[in-house]
Protein backbone atom coordinates (compact mmCIF):
# COMPACT_ATOMS: atom_id res chain seq x y z
CA UNK A 1 0.00 0.00 0.00
CA UNK A 2 1.29 3.45 -0.93
CA UNK A 3 2.18 5.74 1.95
CA UNK A 4 0.01 8.81 2.38
CA UNK A 5 0.51 11.89 4.54
CA UNK A 6 -1.71 13.19 7.29
CA UNK A 7 -3.09 16.65 6.47
CA UNK A 8 -3.49 19.39 9.08
CA UNK A 9 -4.97 22.89 9.23
CA UNK A 10 -3.95 25.33 12.01
CA UNK A 11 -6.62 26.30 14.54
CA UNK A 12 -7.00 28.28 17.76
CA UNK A 13 -8.83 25.96 20.13
CA UNK A 14 -9.97 28.74 22.49
CA UNK A 15 -12.27 29.82 19.64
CA UNK A 16 -15.06 27.40 18.78
CA UNK A 17 -15.65 29.32 15.53
CA UNK A 18 -12.02 29.00 14.46
CA UNK A 19 -12.02 25.27 15.20
CA UNK A 20 -15.19 24.79 13.18
CA UNK A 21 -13.90 26.89 10.29
CA UNK A 22 -10.64 24.93 10.19
CA UNK A 23 -12.51 21.62 10.11
CA UNK A 24 -14.50 22.86 7.10
CA UNK A 25 -11.27 23.21 5.13
CA UNK A 26 -10.46 19.58 5.90
CA UNK A 27 -13.76 18.25 4.57
CA UNK A 28 -12.52 17.67 0.96
CA UNK A 29 -9.63 15.63 2.34
CA UNK A 30 -12.00 13.63 4.52
CA UNK A 31 -14.19 12.89 1.49
CA UNK A 32 -11.13 11.58 -0.37
CA UNK A 33 -10.33 9.24 2.50
CA UNK A 34 -7.33 11.23 3.67
CA UNK A 35 -6.14 11.15 7.28
CA UNK A 36 -6.82 14.61 8.72
CA UNK A 37 -6.07 16.65 11.80
CA UNK A 38 -5.68 20.06 13.40
CA UNK A 39 -2.53 21.88 14.46
CA UNK A 40 -3.42 23.82 17.59
CA UNK A 41 -1.53 27.09 17.94
CA UNK A 42 -0.94 29.33 20.96
CA UNK A 43 -1.18 32.99 19.89
CA UNK A 44 -1.11 34.12 23.53
CA UNK A 45 1.98 32.13 24.43
CA UNK A 46 2.08 29.92 27.52
CA UNK A 47 -1.07 31.61 28.82
CA UNK A 48 -2.90 29.25 26.44
CA UNK A 49 -1.88 26.42 28.77
CA UNK A 50 -3.32 27.87 31.97
CA UNK A 51 -5.91 25.66 33.68
CA UNK A 52 -8.75 27.94 32.55
CA UNK A 53 -7.69 28.03 28.91
CA UNK A 54 -7.01 24.28 28.81
CA UNK A 55 -10.57 23.66 30.04
CA UNK A 56 -11.98 25.98 27.35
CA UNK A 57 -9.97 24.29 24.59
CA UNK A 58 -10.94 20.76 25.65
CA UNK A 59 -14.63 21.72 25.85
CA UNK A 60 -14.56 23.40 22.43
CA UNK A 61 -12.94 20.37 20.83
CA UNK A 62 -15.45 17.97 22.44
CA UNK A 63 -18.35 20.05 21.16
CA UNK A 64 -17.12 19.72 17.56
CA UNK A 65 -16.32 16.02 17.57
CA UNK A 66 -19.68 14.40 16.91
CA UNK A 67 -20.58 10.74 17.39
CA UNK A 68 -17.21 9.64 18.69
CA UNK A 69 -15.25 11.27 15.85
CA UNK A 70 -11.49 11.24 16.29
CA UNK A 71 -8.76 13.43 14.79
CA UNK A 72 -4.99 13.71 14.60
CA UNK A 73 -3.52 16.59 16.59
CA UNK A 74 -0.33 18.60 16.51
CA UNK A 75 0.25 21.22 19.20
CA UNK A 76 2.66 24.00 18.30
CA UNK A 77 4.41 25.31 21.41
CA UNK A 78 4.87 29.09 21.66
CA UNK A 79 8.10 30.46 20.19
CA UNK A 80 8.35 33.54 22.40
CA UNK A 81 12.03 33.86 23.42
CA UNK A 82 11.15 34.96 26.96
CA UNK A 83 9.25 31.67 27.41
CA UNK A 84 11.35 29.23 25.39
CA UNK A 85 15.13 29.42 25.05
CA UNK A 86 16.97 26.12 25.37
CA UNK A 87 20.31 27.83 25.81
CA UNK A 88 19.74 30.74 28.18
CA UNK A 89 16.67 29.34 29.98
CA UNK A 90 16.89 25.57 29.62
CA UNK A 91 15.12 24.78 32.91
CA UNK A 92 12.18 27.09 32.20
CA UNK A 93 12.02 25.86 28.61
CA UNK A 94 11.76 22.23 29.71
CA UNK A 95 8.98 23.04 32.16
CA UNK A 96 7.02 24.95 29.53
CA UNK A 97 7.35 22.22 26.92
CA UNK A 98 6.28 19.68 29.55
CA UNK A 99 3.11 21.74 30.07
CA UNK A 100 2.44 21.58 26.34
CA UNK A 101 3.06 17.81 26.38
CA UNK A 102 0.60 17.41 29.27
CA UNK A 103 -2.01 19.40 27.35
CA UNK A 104 -1.49 17.33 24.20
CA UNK A 105 -1.61 14.00 26.02
CA UNK A 106 -5.12 14.65 27.35
CA UNK A 107 -6.72 16.12 24.23
CA UNK A 108 -10.17 14.66 23.56
CA UNK A 109 -10.79 12.71 20.38
CA UNK A 110 -7.17 11.73 19.72
CA UNK A 111 -6.74 9.32 16.81
CA UNK A 112 -2.99 8.72 16.82
CA UNK A 113 -0.29 9.83 19.22
CA UNK A 114 -0.38 13.65 19.38
CA UNK A 115 2.67 15.61 18.26
CA UNK A 116 4.23 18.64 19.95
CA UNK A 117 6.51 20.88 17.89
CA UNK A 118 8.75 23.62 19.23
CA UNK A 119 11.65 25.96 18.43
CA UNK A 120 14.96 25.66 20.23
CA UNK A 121 15.15 29.48 20.39
CA UNK A 122 18.86 29.24 21.23
CA UNK A 123 19.38 32.97 20.84
CA UNK A 124 22.40 35.19 21.42
CA UNK A 125 22.57 38.97 21.62
CA UNK A 126 25.33 40.57 19.49
CA UNK A 127 27.50 41.00 22.60
CA UNK A 128 27.03 37.36 23.59
CA UNK A 129 27.75 36.29 20.03
CA UNK A 130 31.07 38.13 20.01
CA UNK A 131 32.17 36.37 23.20
CA UNK A 132 31.79 32.97 21.54
CA UNK A 133 35.02 33.45 19.61
CA UNK A 134 37.08 35.78 17.45
CA UNK A 135 36.32 33.96 14.18
CA UNK A 136 33.34 32.06 12.73
CA UNK A 137 35.36 28.86 13.12
CA UNK A 138 35.91 29.51 16.83
CA UNK A 139 32.22 30.34 17.29
CA UNK A 140 31.31 27.07 15.56
CA UNK A 141 33.44 25.04 17.97
CA UNK A 142 31.97 26.86 20.99
CA UNK A 143 28.40 26.26 19.77
CA UNK A 144 29.05 22.58 19.15
CA UNK A 145 30.12 22.30 22.78
CA UNK A 146 26.97 24.09 23.95
CA UNK A 147 24.84 21.71 21.92
CA UNK A 148 26.44 18.67 23.58
CA UNK A 149 26.60 20.03 27.13
CA UNK A 150 23.37 22.03 27.50
CA UNK A 151 20.87 21.54 24.69
CA UNK A 152 21.00 17.80 23.97
CA UNK A 153 20.67 16.75 27.65
CA UNK A 154 17.54 18.90 27.93
CA UNK A 155 16.10 17.44 24.74
CA UNK A 156 16.82 13.90 25.94
CA UNK A 157 14.94 14.59 29.20
CA UNK A 158 11.96 15.96 27.27
CA UNK A 159 12.02 12.98 24.93
CA UNK A 160 11.68 10.58 27.86
CA UNK A 161 8.91 12.69 29.39
CA UNK A 162 7.02 12.76 26.10
CA UNK A 163 7.36 9.01 25.59
CA UNK A 164 5.94 8.33 29.05
CA UNK A 165 3.01 10.61 28.14
CA UNK A 166 2.32 9.02 24.76
CA UNK A 167 3.37 12.15 22.85
CA UNK A 168 5.77 12.58 19.92
CA UNK A 169 8.18 15.54 19.82
CA UNK A 170 9.53 17.40 16.77
CA UNK A 171 11.92 20.37 16.73
CA UNK A 172 11.16 22.96 14.07
CA UNK A 173 13.73 24.32 11.63
CA UNK A 174 14.21 28.09 11.78
CA UNK A 175 15.30 30.84 9.38
CA UNK A 176 18.52 32.85 9.50
CA UNK A 177 18.24 35.26 11.19
CA UNK A 178 15.37 33.77 13.18
CA UNK A 179 13.51 37.07 13.37
CA UNK A 180 14.41 38.33 9.91
CA UNK A 181 10.71 38.60 9.12
CA UNK A 182 10.29 41.53 11.53
CA UNK A 183 11.00 45.17 10.91
CA UNK A 184 12.89 45.22 14.19
CA UNK A 185 16.67 45.55 14.06
CA UNK A 186 17.08 44.41 17.68
CA UNK A 187 15.30 41.10 17.10
CA UNK A 188 16.99 40.63 13.73
CA UNK A 189 20.40 41.06 15.39
CA UNK A 190 19.86 37.97 17.58
CA UNK A 191 21.87 34.96 16.50
CA UNK A 192 20.69 31.34 16.56
CA UNK A 193 23.55 28.92 15.78
CA UNK A 194 21.15 25.99 15.41
CA UNK A 195 18.70 26.67 12.54
CA UNK A 196 18.79 22.89 11.94
CA UNK A 197 19.16 21.29 8.53
CA UNK A 198 20.25 17.88 7.27
CA UNK A 199 23.95 18.84 7.26
CA UNK A 200 23.97 20.07 10.86
CA UNK A 201 21.34 19.57 13.49
CA UNK A 202 19.08 16.78 12.26
CA UNK A 203 21.39 14.01 13.45
CA UNK A 204 21.92 15.66 16.83
CA UNK A 205 18.19 16.19 17.47
CA UNK A 206 17.39 12.62 16.43
CA UNK A 207 20.08 11.31 18.80
CA UNK A 208 17.97 12.73 21.64
CA UNK A 209 14.95 10.74 20.46
CA UNK A 210 13.17 13.67 18.82
CA UNK A 211 12.07 14.17 15.21
CA UNK A 212 12.08 17.11 12.83
CA UNK A 213 9.49 19.67 11.77
CA UNK A 214 10.74 21.07 8.45
CA UNK A 215 9.35 24.54 7.83
CA UNK A 216 9.84 25.14 4.10
CA UNK A 217 9.95 28.94 4.17
CA UNK A 218 12.29 28.94 7.17
CA UNK A 219 14.82 26.55 5.67
CA UNK A 220 14.54 28.21 2.26
CA UNK A 221 16.36 31.24 3.75
CA UNK A 222 19.46 29.13 4.38
CA UNK A 223 19.81 28.63 0.64
CA UNK A 224 18.62 32.12 -0.34
CA UNK A 225 21.29 33.94 1.66
CA UNK A 226 24.27 32.04 0.23
CA UNK A 227 24.99 34.70 -2.44
CA UNK A 228 25.49 37.23 0.37
CA UNK A 229 28.50 35.21 1.55
CA UNK A 230 29.97 35.34 -1.95
CA UNK A 231 29.62 39.14 -2.00
CA UNK A 232 31.14 39.85 1.41
CA UNK A 233 31.77 36.83 3.61
CA UNK A 234 32.86 38.76 6.71
CA UNK A 235 29.77 40.99 6.65
CA UNK A 236 27.48 38.04 5.96
CA UNK A 237 28.73 36.05 8.94
CA UNK A 238 27.91 39.07 11.11
CA UNK A 239 24.40 39.55 9.70
CA UNK A 240 23.37 35.92 9.28
CA UNK A 241 24.44 34.66 12.69
CA UNK A 242 23.69 30.97 12.62
CA UNK A 243 25.71 29.74 9.67
CA UNK A 244 29.37 28.80 9.90
CA UNK A 245 32.04 28.10 7.24
CA UNK A 246 31.29 24.36 7.19
CA UNK A 247 27.62 25.10 6.47
CA UNK A 248 28.31 27.06 3.29
CA UNK A 249 29.73 24.08 1.40
CA UNK A 250 27.02 21.71 2.61
CA UNK A 251 24.20 24.09 1.74
CA UNK A 252 25.81 24.89 -1.60
CA UNK A 253 25.40 21.23 -2.54
CA UNK A 254 21.91 20.92 -1.10
CA UNK A 255 18.36 22.10 -1.71
CA UNK A 256 14.91 22.03 -0.16
CA UNK A 257 14.43 18.73 -1.98
CA UNK A 258 17.40 17.20 -0.17
CA UNK A 259 16.01 18.49 3.13
CA UNK A 260 12.66 16.87 2.40
CA UNK A 261 14.37 13.61 1.50
CA UNK A 262 16.21 13.70 4.84
CA UNK A 263 12.93 13.52 6.76
CA UNK A 264 11.86 10.24 8.33
CA UNK A 265 8.43 8.67 8.58
CA UNK A 266 6.25 10.59 11.00
CA UNK A 267 8.17 13.87 10.70
CA UNK A 268 6.32 17.15 10.17
CA UNK A 269 6.33 19.58 7.24
CA UNK A 270 5.08 23.14 7.53
CA UNK A 271 3.96 23.70 3.96
CA UNK A 272 4.24 27.27 2.70
CA UNK A 273 5.99 29.48 0.17
CA UNK A 274 8.61 32.15 0.79
CA UNK A 275 9.68 35.55 -0.52
CA UNK A 276 13.07 37.17 -0.03
CA UNK A 277 15.30 37.19 3.01
CA UNK A 278 16.50 39.64 5.62
CA UNK A 279 18.77 42.25 4.04
CA UNK A 280 19.36 45.36 6.18
CA UNK A 281 21.31 47.12 3.43
CA UNK A 282 18.22 47.05 1.21
CA UNK A 283 15.83 47.37 4.17
CA UNK A 284 14.16 44.08 3.25
CA UNK A 285 12.60 41.48 5.52
CA UNK A 286 11.79 37.84 4.92
CA UNK A 287 8.15 37.13 4.02
CA UNK A 288 7.16 33.89 5.74
CA UNK A 289 4.14 31.66 5.28
CA UNK A 290 3.42 32.87 1.75
CA UNK A 291 0.49 31.32 -0.10
CA UNK A 292 1.58 28.35 -2.20
CA UNK A 293 2.69 29.33 -5.69
CA UNK A 294 2.89 33.03 -4.80
CA UNK A 295 6.51 32.97 -3.65
CA UNK A 296 9.99 32.00 -4.75
CA UNK A 297 10.16 28.26 -4.04
CA UNK A 298 10.22 27.30 -7.68
CA UNK A 299 10.12 23.53 -7.25
CA UNK A 300 7.05 23.46 -5.00
CA UNK A 301 5.10 21.18 -7.39
CA UNK A 302 7.77 18.48 -7.24
CA UNK A 303 8.14 18.88 -3.47
CA UNK A 304 4.39 18.44 -3.08
CA UNK A 305 4.37 15.35 -5.28
CA UNK A 306 7.10 13.88 -3.07
CA UNK A 307 5.20 14.66 0.14
CA UNK A 308 1.92 13.26 -1.12
CA UNK A 309 3.40 9.76 -1.30
CA UNK A 310 5.09 9.70 2.10
CA UNK A 311 4.21 9.06 5.73
CA UNK A 312 4.54 12.69 6.82
CA UNK A 313 2.43 15.11 8.83
CA UNK A 314 1.77 18.09 6.55
CA UNK A 315 0.50 21.38 7.95
CA UNK A 316 -0.74 24.21 5.73
CA UNK A 317 0.94 27.00 7.71
CA UNK A 318 -0.06 30.02 5.67
CA UNK A 319 -0.18 33.67 6.77
CA UNK A 320 -3.36 35.57 5.97
CA UNK A 321 -4.57 39.02 5.05
CA UNK A 322 -7.99 38.09 6.44
CA UNK A 323 -8.29 35.26 8.96
CA UNK A 324 -12.09 35.43 8.85
CA UNK A 325 -12.08 34.10 5.27
CA UNK A 326 -8.52 32.74 4.84
CA UNK A 327 -8.09 33.46 1.13
CA UNK A 328 -4.42 32.46 1.16
CA UNK A 329 -5.25 29.08 2.68
CA UNK A 330 -7.96 28.54 0.04
CA UNK A 331 -5.44 29.29 -2.71
CA UNK A 332 -2.87 26.98 -1.12
CA UNK A 333 -5.33 24.09 -0.86
CA UNK A 334 -6.20 24.50 -4.54
CA UNK A 335 -2.49 24.48 -5.35
CA UNK A 336 -2.05 21.26 -3.37
CA UNK A 337 -4.88 19.49 -5.20
CA UNK A 338 -3.41 20.60 -8.52
CA UNK A 339 -0.04 18.94 -7.95
CA UNK A 340 -0.26 16.47 -5.05
CA UNK A 341 -1.27 13.32 -6.85
CA UNK A 342 0.37 13.78 -10.23
CA UNK A 343 2.78 10.99 -11.02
Amino acid sequence: MQNKPKIYIPAVATSKRDLSFSLEFLQPFREQGEDIGLMLIAPDGMEMFSAENIKIQYENIRSLLNHGEILNFIVMAPSIPEEINFLQKSGQSKKNIQKVIDFASSLPGIKNKPIVTFHLNTLFTPAEWEKLGATPQEKSVACEKLMKEIILPSLAELSEYAKSSGVLLKVETTPVPEFGDRNDSRLASLGNPFPLYSGRGFKEVRSAGIGIALDLCHTFTLFSILPEFEKNEAAAFNIYKGLFPEDLEKLGKGSLESELLALEDGDVVHLNDSIGYYDPARKLTHQEGVSLGKGEIGNLPSLIRNMSGRDLNIVFEINEVDYSTRPNLKNSLAYWWKYAYQR
